[in-house]
């Protein structure tokens, strides 16, 4: 009786026990540590209740312990995380009320367009800091293009005040009675009466220690007229000393040629020869051109071979950089031999005046002449001409390509043995035709002395 007494009172003990102890879980379920304190004190109490009860009473006591503790950890993990859900949805909540997506929206693009604008700064500053640097260099080369430009301007009025000093000297120094001598001293050759017989003669020429003194003549017409005519016009094997109307007849060209015959008897042109020896050059260095109003005094330089190439069709000798590179070619040809006067070519400029005699040496392909260097009279004798009025007005002069004389004669000399053959048969032909209008006449001949035999009789 007493065992089944005890039996109920500790169910009952049990149940009121576990009663209070879910109304402490309920009571701190939003408090996780204050339930564990509440239900760790609740199992002291049961084990403290039970430990009077028999062994099976023990047994099942700590088989529903077991079982709380699993049920009690499993709505302790539950509970931590319905809490972690509420404070996450909470922070949530209280995030979106404190950000409006709009504002956050304007404030990223905001800060978008501060760095843009940053950007965009810091691009404008990098292209004013290169501007300024171009701007620097720009300065920088104009200051220099001003100091060239300075000293050019004043190289020039340096030129025009010497030029100025030496046309004030002209006008009134020695130079100026120079000119006025040379123009009043008489020429020696009478033009009038020259010009009277033939138009064409225009100047004369003579070498001191030669037979060279002769007028120089240029055809309005066929420019090789006098090649094969005298002076008088009358056709001459000599031929004449002549130039052609790619040149001035004033001699104001930078480059004037005059032909002549290489004439074996030393006549025309043919005492050119004799300046193959250095000797001889040293002794007869100048020439002299006559013209109505004044003489022209040249002093040679160079005496060599070139080619037969006329050297005025190839190149405009108005051209400051095509009289250059004819100075450099005559520098190259003639520094090759012992006739060249390196001095007095160094002396030559490409506004000075040259005088060129051409004659043929023998060779098809190439031809000998003589150079020599005007000696210019005060001022310069272009100024000169241009004052007495000798000055000829501008020319358009027909530049013809390059082609190499021999090139030129082998072409002309091109005819196929065909043509010859034709030639020959021609002339074959034509001998024959003679031969039978021989025997024609002689035929006649006989009959006509037949008749006369017998009206005799």
């Amino acid at each position: 009786m007493r065992e089944t007494k005890r039996k109920h009172l500790s169910i009952w003990q049990r149940t009121v026990c576990l009663a209070l102890a879910l109304l402490w879980i309920a009571f701190f379920a939003d408090r996780p540590d204050a339930a564990v304190s509440a239900q760790e004190e609740t199992e002291s109490v049961l084990i403290l209740d039970v430990r009077g009860a028999g062994p099976e009473v023990q047994a099942e006591t700590e088989t529903g312990q077991a079982a709380r503790r699993n049920t009690d950890s499993a709505v302790q993990i539950e509970t931590g995380q319905a809490t972690r859900r509420n404070m996450d949805s909470t922070v949530q909540i209280e995030t979106e009320r404190d950000v409006d997506p709009e504002v956050q929206m304007e404030a990223e693009t905001e800060q978008e367009t501060k760095r843009g604008v940053d950007s965009e700064t810091e691009t404008k500053q990098e292209t004013k800091r290169s501007v300024d640097s171009e701007a620097e260099t720009e300065r920088e080369t104009k200051r220099g293009v001003d100091s060239e430009t300075e000293t050019e301007q004043e190289t020039k009025r340096s030129a025009k005040a010497e030029v100025k000093k030496e046309s004030e000297t002209e006008l009134s120094s020695e130079e100026e009675e120079i000119i006025r001598e040379m123009l009043e001293t008489e020429s020696p050759v009478d033009f009038s009466s020259l010009r009277h017989k033939n138009p064409d003669i225009y100047s004369w020429i003579r070498i001191p220690g030669t037979v060279i003194d002769y007028p120089v003549l240029r055809s309005t017409g066929d420019q090789e007229f006098y090649l094969h005519h005298d002076q008088w016009g009358n056709e001459s094997v000599y031929g004449s000393i002549f130039s052609q109307n790619i040149n001035r007849m004033d001699y104001t060209d930078f480059l004037t040629v005059l032909y002549g015959h290489n004439m074996r008897d030393y006549s025309m042109f043919g005492s050119l020869k004799l300046f193959w020896e250095p000797s001889v050059l040293q002794k007869n260095k100048f020439i002299y051109i006559y013209l109505p109003e004044i003489t022209l005094e040249y002093e040679i330089f160079a005496a060599y071979t070139v080619s037969a190439d006329h050297p005025l069709y190839h190149f405009d000798q108005e051209d400051e950089k095509t009289r250059e590179e004819y100075l450099e070619k005559v520098e190259e040809m003639g520094q090759k031999e012992d006739t060249f006067d390196r001095e007095l070519f160094d002396t030559i400029t490409k506004d000075s005046h040259i005088l060129a005699l051409y004659t043929c040496n023998g060779d098809p392909d190439h031809r000998f002449n003589v150079l020599a260097v005007l000696h210019e009279p005060p001022g310069g004798w272009t100024k000169l001409a241009i004052d007495l009025g000798l000055r000829e007005p501008p020319r358009k002069v027909r530049i013809i390509p390059y082609i190499p004389q021999g090139a030129a004669r082998k072409k002309e000399e091109g005819q196929t043995e065909t043509e010859k053959q034709t030639e020959k048969s021609g002339a074959s032909e034509k001998k024959v035709s003679a031969t039978e209008k021989e025997v024609s006449a002689t035929e006649k001949e006989a009959s006509a002395t037949e008749k006369k035999t017998s009206a005799v009789e």
